[in-house]
Order: structure tokens, then C-alpha cells, then sequence
């Protein structure tokens, strides 16, 4: 089963009835393109030394799931911090099945620890019209950085 849908007016996309995401595009100029549409909006979150941070991509609209390209973590050293066996675990919301990292616990003073997550195919948050949250817990002595790169479509 084929479909038609209209994304943001800026191409028609014909797609796959049981796994929509997979869609050939034709743009308005008669292109016909079947790659991963680009990220065309990001969102960073930078805290201070011991804090949480929680990075908010904000409702995408009417109807609208956020379609994450990347997540991009960093946690930085500010001093050194003993390891221990209960792993760091960054949290998520609205992305499909509660996506967590994991980050250790051991760091040598002014290192970064660092997780790159650039998918392939975009993930589709879960709600239409909800915000996306990472949430990095409070760790003493770290200062973390989050960037998610997203567009919006229906």
C-alpha cells in the first residue's frame, strides 16, 4: 500500500503504508530524492560544573513529531572524579523506548567523555505536538553539553 502525505508544503512524499518513514521525495522543482531529509533546526543546553542539565527540544506544532537527526553528549572534567559501579545514565522522553546513555563514572581532571548519536534514518518522537527532553543527572565535578539536531514534519 502506497500513501501520499504533504510535508510542510515543501515536497510530496510517497511512502511505504507499513513503515511510513521510509519515503521517496519529490521537491518543488520535480526532484525525486530518497535520502533522509537534513536536520534543519538544533537545540544546545550547557550547565555549570556538578548540575543537571535538561535539554528541551520545544512542541513541534499541530500534528507535528520532532525527527531527531542527532544527540550529540558531552561530559567534561572539571575535576578528577573517582569511578565507581554505578554507571552515569543520561535519560530521554518522547523518543521510542525511553532511549538512555551510559557514561563512566571514573575521569581524569579537564577530559571529556563524549557520545555522538548520528542516525540514519531519523528517530520519530513518540506524541505529535509534545517537547523532546535529554536529561543529564547531576554529576559532581562535571559540567555537561547536550545538542539534539531535529526538523519537524507531520
Amino acid at each position: 500500500k502506497l500513501g501520499l502525505d504533504i510535508m510542510e508544503c515543501l515536497y510530496i512524499g510517497i511512502s511505504d503504508g507499513a513503515h511510513p518513514w521510509r519515503k521517496a521525495r519529490v521537491d518543488l522543482q520535480g526532484a525525486l530524492s530518497v535520502a533522509p531529509r537534513a536536520a534543519d533546526k538544533a537545540v544546545t543546553a550547557i550547565g555549570t560544573s556538578g548540575q543537571s542539565v535538561t535539554l528541551t527540544v520545544p512542541a513541534a506544532g499541530a500534528g507535528q513529531y520532532h525527527y531527531i537527526c542527532s544527540v550529540q553528549m558531552t561530559k567534561y572534567a572539571t575535576s578528577a572524579i573517582t569511578g565507581n559501579a554505578t554507571p552515569i545514565t543520561v535519560t530521554t522522553t518522547n523518543l521510542p523506548g525511553s532511549m538512555a546513555y551510559t557514561f563512566e563514572t571514573a575521569q581524569a581532571v579537564g577530559t571529556n567523555s563524549t557520545r555522538n548519536n548520528d542516525y540514519g534514518l531519523p528517530l520519530k518522537s513518540v506524541t505529535a505536538n509534545l517537547a523532546t527532553t535529554v536529561v543529564c543527572p547531576s554529576v559532581t565535578n562535571s559540567l555537561w553539553r547536550v545538542t539534539v539536531t531535529y526538523y519537524a514534519a507531520l
